[in-house]
């Protein structure tokens, strides 16, 4: 019997009989079927080829159970070879790391040594000067080009330098601070001054080393011993005897007179409406700040211990507004020292836009808030911003010409990473902000870490001296008692000072955006 679907190729194989069939039989051409039938040829044996031994091999349940074993075992086997041919990679990762970890050095505590100290470089003719061997602490080091020495700057002699610049032979760098590595340290230890100097060349520290046979010592300016220390707390070393982040400059004396600031009146005016500003009405800031709401722990510190000491500096009238006489009628209840609510103490991480800046029509408003809030949200996406609390720690307190503040030391590091972050994210948007119209030249960054409790809505009653001196003994001396505990900051807000000075409320009228640690 002869297929129909494959007369085709029978013609060609045998041509005498495809004459015969074609007298009896009529022309049948059927190519979908030819096709099909290939097709479901294909299929069976692909089945039989690979998936019928693929399914033998995932039942193992089809085999004894000595087979079963058997096969296990193999595996098992198989296995353990692996293991054993990658164990001797695995051992000498493990030495390496080993290795490197006894070579890294460990931390390391410093103490700040106390005075002063003076960099001298003299002509290298010059034999050391006498005054030199009283000193506690010196290093004489002579070339052929120099003699350069480290000492007390006390012990300078003024009357020897005076006669050496003269005669354009010596230099005399003073006002240096000095840190001690406590020793003795290894001889043959390895990266120590790295350790301890690449973390001030990335803050822009300058420094001046020596070393002798037991340790190390580093010197830095005066004025920057407490971010040189603080910068080595950051990278887990231990720092004593560190002075406070703000010491007393040459002029730095308390002012006596004062300036009234004509923003409360706006400011309790803005406050008394019960509702939002308007357009007219308010101000337009824009602020990134720290530590705002306040914690029940800060705001308990504040009432209970750090106001009452701040009122016995004034005189009773100056700030409780209800023995003020005399004032004009829309602002008889402001006392003339106007001392902020616990609720609106925070510390200002950066202000995009400060709040006495003209402002434009509600569209500019728009795009201000927007553009404003996406830098701070990207910058907050960089590696480097803060992901875990901040902790504040009170160093000083001053009453200025203008305002009085609160000055904190923040012991992470976030605080200052945040504005690196900031700034870094400004630069990068600058042209973006630009095109949109915004003025990037609003963008400031403290110089310090401070929090504002006091204005003056008219000049004080009580004489300046006075008050600086009863600051002196009620606060400054008594700073710690009065906050004992570091202050934690859980998040950063960006925040809008529709009302002047932080006295907003935590709603979405005023807060753009809270980003937590």
């Amino acid at each position: 019997m002869v297929l129909p679907t494959i007369t085709s190729r029978a013609s060609i194989i045998f041509p005498s009989r495809r004459k015969k069939q074609a007298a009896t039989k009529p022309k049948i051409r059927c190519p979908f079927a030819l096709h099909l039938f290939f097709y479901m040829i294909c299929v069976a044996l692909l089945h039989i080829l690979f998936v019928e031994p693929t399914r033998a091999l995932q039942k193992p349940s089809s085999l004894s159970g000595a087979a079963a074993a058997m096969s296990a075992t193999n595996q098992q086997q198989q296995q353990q070879q692996l293991l054993q041919k990658s164990r001797p990679q695995q051992l000498s990762l493990e030495r390496v790391s080993s290795s490197q970890e006894e070579n890294r050095p460990k931390k390391l505590t410093l103490s700040v040594v106390d005075g002063t100290y003076a960099i001298l470089r003299l002509d290298p003719n010059n034999t050391p000067p006498d005054w030199l061997w009283e000193s506690d602490f010196y290093s004489l080091t002579k070339t052929k080009d120099e003699l350069s020495i480290v000492c007390d700057q006390t012990q300078v002699s003024t009357t020897l330098l005076l006669q050496q610049q003269q005669q354009h032979q010596s230099v005399v760098e003073p006002g240096w601070g000095l840190f001690k590595v406590e020793g003795p340290l290894e001889f043959g230890r390895t990266g120590i001054l790295h350790e301890l100097t690449e973390p001030l060349a990335k803050a822009g520290i300058s420094m001046f080393t020596i070393s002798t046979y037991d340790t190390d010592y580093i010197l830095v300016k005066k004025g920057r011993l407490f971010e040189a220390g603080y910068q080595w707390i950051l990278e887990g070393h231990h720092v004593h005897n560190l002075p406070k982040s703000r010491t007393p400059q040459d002029g730095d004396t308390p002012v006596v007179t004062f300036e009234r600031d004509d923003m409360i009146q706006k400011m309790i005016g803005l406050q008394r409406l019960g509702r939002l500003p308007s357009a007219e009405e308010e101000t337009y800031g824009i602020v990134v700040v720290a530590g705002w709401v306040p914690s029940d722990a800060w705001q308990a510190a504040y009432n209970d211990n750090f106001l009452p000491a701040v009122q016995k500096c004034f005189y009773e009238s100056d700030w409780n507004q209800s023995t003020n006489k005399g004032r004009e009628k829309d602002d008889d209840t402001i006392p003339n020292v106007y001392l902020y609510p616990s609720t609106s103490l925070h510390v200002t991480v950066a202000t995009l836009r400060p709040f006495f800046q003209p402002m434009g029509d509600e569209e500019s408003k728009e795009t201000l808030k927007l553009e404003w809030t996406d830098l701070v949200r990207a910058a907050s996406l960089r590696e480097d911003w803060p992901r875990k609390p901040l902790q504040l720690v009170i160093d000083s307190a001053q009453i200025g010409k203008k305002a009085g503040i609160l000055l904190w030391n923040e012991l992470t590091g976030g605080l200052d990473m945040m504005r690196v972050c900031l700034e870094a994210e400004l630069e990068h948007r600058q042209e973006r902000l630009i095109r949109a119209g915004i003025d990037t030249k609003t963008f400031r960054i403290p110089t310090i870490m401070h929090s504002t409790f006091l204005r003056f809505h008219q000049l004080p009653e009580t004489p300046g001296q006075e008050i600086q001196q009863k600051f002196q003994k009620y606060v400054k001396d008594q700073i710690s008692t009065l906050f004992p505990d570091p202050i934690i900051a859980v998040d950063a807000k960006v925040v809008c000072e529709r009302i002047p000075y932080m006295h907003i409320l935590e709603d979405k009228n005023f807060v753009f955006r809270t980003m937590p640690f």
